[in-house]
Formats: C-alpha cells, structure tokens, sequence
C-alpha cells in the first residue's frame, strides 16, 4: 500500500495533474463562453490584441517591470513551472519583485493562437536565457520550453489567466 502512495507523490504524477488541471481550465474557458470553436486567423482583432500583449508580457519579464506584469497578469492567474509548481498571481509578482528570478533573454516562436472575442489560447515555444538567485548563490536558468498561455477578455481588457511551461531538449 505504502509503495502505491509513493506513485501518487512522484514528480511526473504531479506534472500529469498540473497539466490536467490546466487543460480543463480551457475546457472550463471554451464551455462557458458556449464556443466550440475557435477562429485561427492571423489577423483577428482578437489575435492582434493578444499577441501585442503577449509582446508586453515578455518585455516586462525581461525589463522586470512589475507594475506592468501585476495589469497584465489577472487576479486568478496561475503559472504552472517546468517542475510541476504552481505559483498563483501574489507568489509570482513577489518572486520577480525580489530579484530572485532574472530574465535576460527571451525568444518566442512557433506561435500559434485561437481566439474569440472572449478567449485566447497561445502556445509557442519560449527561449529563456535567465539566473536563479537565492541567498548567495545564482544559478543559470537557461532553456527552451513548449507552452501555453490563456487570455481572457474581461470588459474589454485582456489578461493572462494561465501559463504552463513544459521543458524541451535543446
């Protein structure tokens, strides 16, 4: 029994659940919304929207521009690591308010999006050159990552309610 425990306490059961939960987020997204479809044209005022604030996104991770990351980010936003972790809106902002988590670098490609009016899903692949400082130590973060981003359109402003990284051999 003791043994069965452990494989519910394992780090990749814990990544499946992570993934699970953010995958019927989406789900949860697109039924309540009542679409069941998606438009993935390029040139939506939705995507247009979407990709410009993605763009602020990256730029204010890089630029450690918190103020702006607190706007773009909503309440309920959550992040789900590489490792499993998840960091709701208050831990994040904290995390790169503290000078613990330093992005240097930043290339996304592959994007893809879908959208309506009042959803957006982006996925990309995420190129991070980064340093992990805690106490005395800094430790390099670099990596290139598969993932997926979910904006709401809320009274007519978009923000980021999810992200989920999942790592990538280089």
């Amino acid at each position: 029994m003791h043994r069965m425990l452990d494989h519910f306490n394992s780090p990749i059961y814990r990544l499946m659940k992570n993934i699970m939960v953010t995958m019927v987020c989406v789900v949860a997204c697109l039924a309540a919304f009542g679409q069941d479809r998606f438009v993935s044209s390029k040139h939506s005022p939705a995507d247009e929207k979407v990709l410009a604030l993605h763009e602020d996104f990256r730029e204010a991770l890089i630029r450690e521009n918190v103020p702006a990351l607190e706007k773009i980010f909503a309440d309920e936003f959550v992040f789900i690591g590489s490792n499993g972790k998840k960091w709701p809106k208050k831990q994040m902002v904290d995390l790169l308010r503290g000078d613990v988590l330093d992005h240097h670098a930043i290339q996304c490609g592959d994007i893809e999006i879908r959208s309506n009016d009042k959803a957006a899903i982006l996925t990309c692949t995420w190129t991070a050159r980064a340093t992990w400082n805690e106490g005395n130590t800094s430790t390099k973060r670099d990596g290139l990552h598969a993932c997926t981003f979910v904006y709401l359109n809320k009274d007519g402003q978009w923000q980021m309610v999810a992200a989920h990284f999942s790592p990538l051999e280089q």
